[in-house]
């Protein structure tokens, strides 16, 4: 009989000795990785990454990146919204190139803009052309579209011209006006068209200007006359925005100024001083879903007369909250302004790495009746990117009307800042002078939730405006 306990020992014996007669084996260890939180760079023009469907690597250690800008939600790329909701993003182009320190070197992927069309004549002669033999043209500058959900947004192409001689609304698409500095046609209609004007233009249309479905303008430091009514429907837009002149943008409506459901007026004020643009119209009308929105469109980051410092929130009408990540703590930006005619918009929270504007100035004043049944925002901008900037103080609205109306609701809050650290924005002023007030319509001013501290609240009036002719006695 074999004794197993023997052969178990001369078992053992022969594997080791045959392990330690030869070389030892290498034993080869799994590829070990890490998260690398600074790959890639900051990128470019406020880009965002959308979900990542393949990465390779070529020969020369560069990275290539393909992603899906469709995939990034309404808030993400804010920036890219028609017109933009927020500095803050942009979705980058579908291809991306890298180096192995994670610097973009080239992309590409999107869109195009539309080109250019430049025609030349002599003016003088084509002012004493017989206007039976003006030419008839259709002017197509329309920038590309690749999907509604894409989020890319590419620009109209832009349209020269001595003078506007012969020039009609019928003749155009999308466009962007060069050479000409003013247009006046009867009345126009942008269904499916995009009109962008330079600074200083003066857009006078007679009777009616109606923005319709996929219609949109934009006023760059310029005016806008309007001999009849403005109407505003099917999810259009309207931007305008300031120069560095008070009031140097204006819009001024003889009739009505309608506003309807999911239809959006972007007022921009100038970032580094402040000034405004002025609405004014007999009547007016912010329908149910329809917004004028002026949220973050005031003071830049770090500037205006109640910016933050390093971290703490901007202040308007309340002041911002003091910050408590650096060794200084700095205190949060101070208030300015008038509570019953406020006409400066909110200050930036103090800079750490991203933005965070203040709320801007809505200025708006009607003749005879305001009927506001949808959004009026002026909120201040939380830290772009999240990273321990204060938030942007609250905004201004001043309104002026006779009969005002509706059931809709006013905000000028400053902004929170949920992340990491920061003081909250302070909130805005909001002033309301009317002469009936015949109106359920609420309005916030509320300072921002900080990380570090909170913001203060701002400034709300209900201002009763006496009637014409009236006398009051003092004693």
């Amino acid at each position: 009989m074999v004794d197993r306990k023997k052969l178990a020992v001369c078992v053992v014996a022969i594997g080791a000795a045959v392990l330690g007669s030869g070389p030892a084996l290498a034993v080869e260890k799994a590829p070990a990785f890490r998260v690398d939180p600074a790959w890639p760079q900051p990128l470019p023009n406020s880009w965002i990454l959308g979900q990542v469907s393949g990465v390779a690597t070529d020969a020369d250690d560069h990275v290539w990146v393909l992603q899906r800008p469709g995939s990034l939600t309404e808030d993400e790329r804010g920036a890219a919204s028609s017109p933009p909701q927020s500095k803050c993003c942009l979705p980058a182009p579908a291809v991306l190139e890298f180096d192995a320190s994670g610097k973009l070197l080239r992309s590409w992927g999107g869109p195009g803009s539309g080109g250019r069309i430049a025609i030349a004549f002599d003016p003088v002669a084509q002012n004493t052309q017989n206007q039976s033999a003006a030419p008839t043209l259709v002017f197509g500058l329309n920038p590309g579209v690749i999907g509604a959900n894409s989020g890319s947004t590419a620009w109209p192409g832009t349209l020269y011209l001595p003078n506007n001689s012969f020039l009609s609304a019928g003749m155009l698409q999308s466009c962007e006006f060069a050479g000409i500095t003013n247009f006046a046609p009867s009345s126009a209609t942008l269904t499916g068209k995009w009109w962008v004007t330079t600074s200083g233009f003066l857009l006078s249309v007679s009777n009616n200007l109606t923005i319709g479905a996929a219609g949109r303008l934009d006023l760059s430091n310029g005016v806008l006359q309007v001999g009849g009514d403005l109407i505003l429907t099917n999810s259009a837009t309207l931007v305008t925005k300031s120069g560095v002149l008070s009031n140097s943008a204006l819009v001024n409506v003889t009739g009505l100024m309608y506003v309807g459901s999911n239809c959006t007026v972007y007022p921009y004020c100038d970032p580094t001083n402040g000034s405004a643009p002025l609405f004014t119209m007999q009547n007016f009308t912010l329908a149910t879903g329809g917004t004028f929105n002026a949220d973050g469109k005031g003071y830049a980051t770090s500037l205006g007369t109640g910016h933050g410092t390093y971290g703490s929130g901007g202040g308007y009408g309340g002041p911002g909250g003091q910050e408590k990540f650096s060794i200084y703590q700095y205190v949060g930006g101070i208030t300015y302004g008038s509570s019953n005619a406020p006409v400066e918009p909110g200050s930036g929270g103090g800079r750490v790495v991203y933005d965070a504007f203040g709320g801007g100035l809505v200025l708006i004043t009607a003749s005879g009746l305001m009927q506001l049944d949808g959004l009026i925002t002026a909120n201040g901008q939380t830290d772009t990117g999240g990273d321990r900037s204060g938030g942007g103080s609250g905004g201004g609205i001043y309104i002026r009307c006779l009969h005002f109306n509706g059931s809709g609701s006013l905000s000028a809050n400053g902004a929170n800042t949920p992340n990491w650290s920061g003081g909250g924005g302070g909130g805005g002023r909001i002033a309301v002078w009317m002469y009936d007030p015949l109106h359920t319509i609420t309005a916030t001013a509320n300072g921002g939730i900080g990380k570090d501290n909170n913001g203060l609240n701002g400034t709300i009036v209900w201002g009763i405006t006496p009637a014409g002719g009236a006398i009051y006695t003092i004693r």
